[in-house]
C-alpha cells in the first residue's frame, strides 16, 4: 500500500513535496557521478592535459589538445627534448632503428648548444648573455652554433672560449670531425700512447707500417677502442711519462649534424639563399636561420592519424596498468587465490557454525558466541551472528515432514540465508581483495604480493592520469561482484522471509 493515496497525489503541496524529493534524489546521484566522471576523464589525461577538470578530455573534441598530447608523447614528456630538437623555448606543451619516420626526432646541435649549454650557464635572459659576452643580440634566436671555431673579427673571446668548451667537453665527440691539417697532430698522439707501431696493430687489428701511415678518422666509431682514443684525442691526453699534452687544435675541430647537413642539401640543390627563397617561399636571412623541418614533418604525420592518437590517448593509461600488473610478479593469481580461498572458508565455516548455534542448544551456546564476540571484536560478522537465529518452527515442520538434517540445512537455513550470505561474500573478497598492508608488510617476497602492493608500486612512479586509471581498474572485480550480490541483498530485503 502506497503512503500517500493516489487522491492525496492530487493535492499541489503533495506535488510539490515529491518534485522536491526527486530534485533532491538527482543532485545525490550527481554529487555521486560527477567525481566519478572527473576520475575516468582524469584517467585519459597526462601532465599536458591535467590541470583541465573537465568531464570530457579536451583531446577528444579540440585538435589543438589531441596535438599537445602528440607532441608530448613524441617526446616522452620531456620538455628539454622538444626545445632542443625544435631549436625554440617553450614552457610547456600546452603551446601558443625501425619506428616510422614520424616517431622518430633528431636532437638539433643548434638547440641543444643555446638551451642545454648556454642558457643553464648564462640564464634564460638574452640580457644576462649579452653583458657577459659583449653582444647585443636581440633574442636567443639570432645566436647559433657555428661548424668551426667562429674567427670572425665580430666574434669576442668569450664565444669563442664557450664554442670550444662545448666541442671538446660537452658534446658527443661522435659529431665532432677534425679538418685534413690534423693529421700529424693525432699521429703523434697515436705514437706517444701506444709507442710501438706493432702495439698499436695488435689493439687495432690493423698492419701499418709506421705512425706516419695512419690515417685521420673521418667518421668516429660508435664504439671500441678507437672511439675511446678519439675521445682523448678531441678532449686531451696527458702523456704520464713527458707531461705532454696531445689534443687536436681548436682550429682544426668541425662538428657536424644534421642541421649542417640540411643545410649543405639546400646549398647544394639551390645554390643560393636568395633561389632558395623563391622557390620555398621562404625569408631566411642566413644560411644559420635554416632548421630542419621536423616540427612541420610530425604535424603532417598528426594531421593523418587524428583518429588513431584519440584512441591512443583514451587507452594507453589502462593498457599501463595491465601491462604493469600482469608483467610483475604473480599479482592476478596471488589475488584471485587469496580472494577465492577467503569467500570460500567464509561460506562454508559461518553457515555450519551458525545453523548448529542456532539449531541446537548446546550447553555451551552462549560462551561460544562471547568467544566469537570478544576474539573478533569490531568485525562485521559479529553483527551477522544474530541473523543466523532463525525460528525453531521452521525445523519443527520439516521435521515432522521428515526432512533430515542436511535437508533442512540445505534448503532451509542455506535458501533463507541467501541475502547475508552474499553479504558475508561481499565483505570477504572485499577484504582480502583490498589487504594491503598485510601483503606489503608480512610478505617479504614479491612474488608472493597481492594486486594492491603493486598498484601502489605504479602509482609511486607514474603521472596523475595513470594513478586513476589504475584506481578505476582496480574497483571493476569490486564493483561487478556486488552487482551480483546486489540482487540476493535485495531481494531478502523487499520479499518476506517466510512464506
Amino acid at each position: 500500500m502506497a503512503i500517500i493515496s493516489a487522491i492525496g497525489r492530487r493535492a499541489l503541496r503533495v506535488r510539490l513535496l515529491i518534485a522536491m524529493i526527486y530534485v533532491l534524489l538527482v543532485l545525490g546521484a550527481v554529487t555521486m557521478l560527477y567525481p566519478l566522471g572527473l576520475m575516468i576523464a582524469g584517467s585519459n589525461k597526462s601532465p599536458v592535459d591535467t590541470p583541465d577538470p573537465k568531464l570530457i578530455p579536451p583531446f577528444l573534441v579540440n585538435e589543438t589538445a589531441l596535438y599537445q598530447k602528440f607532441v608530448e608523447g613524441l617526446f616522452n614528456e620531456s620538455l628539454d627534448a622538444l626545445r632542443t630538437t625544435s631549436n625554440i623555448h617553450v614552457r610547456s606543451f600546452a603551446f601558443v632503428a625501425r619506428q616510422p619516420w614520424h616517431d622518430r626526432y633528431v636532437l638539433n646541435l643548434d638547440g641543444f648548444y643555446k638551451i642545454q649549454f648556454l642558457q643553464n650557464r648564462y640564464g634564460r635572459t638574452i640580457e644576462n648573455y649579452n653583458q657577459t659576452h659583449g653582444t647585443r643580440h636581440a633574442c636567443w634566436n639570432t645566436v647559433c652554433l657555428e661548424r668551426t671555431l667562429p674567427t670572425a673579427p665580430d666574434r669576442t673571446e668569450a664565444e669563442r672560449s664557450d664554442w670550444i668548451e662545448f666541442a671538446r667537453g660537452v658534446l658527443n665527440a661522435f659529431w665532432i670531425r677534425a679538418s685534413p691539417e690534423a693529421t700529424p697532430a693525432y699521429q703523434a698522439f697515436l705514437r706517444a700512447k701506444y709507442g710501438d707501431i706493432a702495439v698499436f696493430n695488435r689493439n687495432y687489428g690493423t698492419t701499418y707500417r709506421s705512425f706516419e701511415e695512419i690515417p685521420l678518422i673521418v667518421v668516429p666509431p660508435s664504439e671500441g677502442i678507437g672511439r675511446s682514443d678519439w675521445d682523448s684525442f678531441i678532449a686531451g691526453w696527458k702523456d704520464p711519462d713527458t707531461g705532454q699534452i696531445h689534443q687536436i687544435a681548436a682550429e682544426h675541430l668541425r662538428i657536424d649534424s644534421i642541421a649542417f647537413r640540411y643545410r649543405d642539401f639546400l646549398q647544394q640543390r639551390y645554390g643560393s639563399l636568395t633561389a632558395l627563397n623563391t622557390a620555398l617561399g621562404t625569408r631566411f636571412a642566413n644560411w644559420m636561420e635554416i632548421q630542419p623541418p621536423q616540427q612541420d614533418f610530425h604535424y603532417m604525420a598528426f594531421r593523418k592519424n587524428q583518429r588513431w592518437l584519440r584512441w591512443e590517448f583514451a587507452t594507453r593509461n589502462y593498457i599501463a596498468v595491465f601491462d604493469y600488473v600482469v608483467r610483475h610478479g604473480r599479482a592476478l593469481f596471488n589475488t584471485a587465490l587469496d580472494c577465492g580461498l577467503l569467500i570460500t572458508l567464509s561460506l562454508l565455516v559461518n553457515p555450519l557454525a551458525a545453523y548448529a548455534l542456532s539449531r541446537y542448544r548446546l550447553p555451551s551456546t552462549y560462551k561460544v558466541l562471547l568467544f566469537l564476540m570478544l576474539t573478533m571484536a569490531f568485525p562485521p560478522i559479529v553483527s551477522q551472528i544474530p541473523v543466523f537465529l532463525m525460528p525453531r518452527e521452521l525445523y519443527e515442520s520439516a521435521q515432522i515432514d521428515g526432512a533430515s538434517e542436511f535437508r533442512m540445512f540445505w534448503q532451509l537455513t542455506m535458501s533463507l540465508s541467501k541475502p547475508i550470505l552474499a553479504v558475508i561474500a561481499l565483505n570477504a573478497f572485499t577484504a582480502a581483495y583490498s589487504n594491503f598492508m598485510y601483503a606489503l608488510l608480512i610478505c617479504q617476497d614479491n612474488r608472493m604480493w597481492t594486486l594492491m602492493p603493486w598498484l601502489y608500486q605504479l602509482q609511486q612512479a607514474s603521472s596523475q592520469g595513470v594513478i586513476f586509471a589504475s584506481l578505476l581498474v582496480a574497483s571493476v572485480p569490486t564493483l561487478l561482484l556486488f552487482i551480483f550480490c546486489q540482487r540476493i541483498i535485495m531481494r531478502g530485503i523487499v520479499v518476506p522471509v517466510e512464506k
